[in-house]
């Protein structure tokens, strides 16, 4: 299958009041990020099952598309670790450890954005595209993080055996604890400093310029609000 460069589209869903015109993309986007995340639990033999709660409560749902099929997908949502609120937050209390907590407020880190749920149509691959969908969507979330942001910090846990953790390195992450085991798997618990972010391959830049350039948002009330 070729592929027109052009067609491919980067549009920024809100979880929340999505305009009406964008609802059949945020249907698309739940059952991918569902599907996935069903997928993923079922391979890796977790004792988990998905919750629809955290596609909602999402403040950006990035995604990619060509023509009617959606290529890539991540969520991300903003933490204040000030806060008593989100150090008892599921996701923060499942997913990372006091550890990782105590290392970013040695570092002065308090509003932070989690990158969650990367996946990439396996019919997008880089081997049939040329390009590394996972590390353009990183590279995109960088500047919904920088410009529409109070954040100082990303935060993820990135897997280890699927190689994400060290491909998004050359982009500015960085390794805050590493190998750490979480649902059945290895992940470097990564984080991404404003003042570290770089771009990524000249081929993969191009691309990232030409995509956020023609950006949709799908309701520009909800998406883009900076915090005080």
């Amino acid at each position: 299958m070729e592929f027109n460069a052009s067609e491919f589209k980067y549009t920024i869903l809100p979880a929340r009041f999505c305009a009406k015109q964008y609802l059949p993309l945020y249907d698309q986007a739940f059952k991918f990020w569902y599907d996935n995340w069903t997928k993923v639990f079922r391979d890796i033999q977790a004792e988990k099952t998905v919750n629809a709660d955290d596609f909602f409560r999402q403040d950006f749902i990035p995604v990619i598309t060509y023509r009617e099929h959606l290529v890539a997908i991540h969520l991300y949502t903003l933490f204040d670790f000030r806060t008593e609120a989100v150090l008892q937050h599921s996701y923060v209390k499942t997913n990372f450890n006091n550890e990782f907590v105590g290392a970013c407020r040695e570092r002065g880190l308090e509003k932070m954005m989690s990158m969650e749920s990367i996946f990439a149509n396996p019919d997008f691959r880089k081997s049939k595209t040329g390009i590394n969908f996972p590390r353009l969507m990183a590279s995109l979330g960088q500047k919904i993080f920088t410009e529409h942001t109070d954040a100082q910090a990303i935060f993820a846990p990135a897997r280890v055996d699927l190689k994400v953790s060290a491909s998004v390195q050359p982009i500015g992450f960085e390794v805050l604890q590493p190998g750490v085991i979480l649902n059945n798997v290895p992940v470097d618990f990564i984080i991404c400093m404003r003042d570290k972010i770089q771009p990524p391959p000249d081929d993969e830049q191009l691309f990232v310029q030409r995509l956020w350039r023609g950006r949709a948002y799908a309701d520009r009330s909800v998406v883009g609000t900076k915090a005080a």
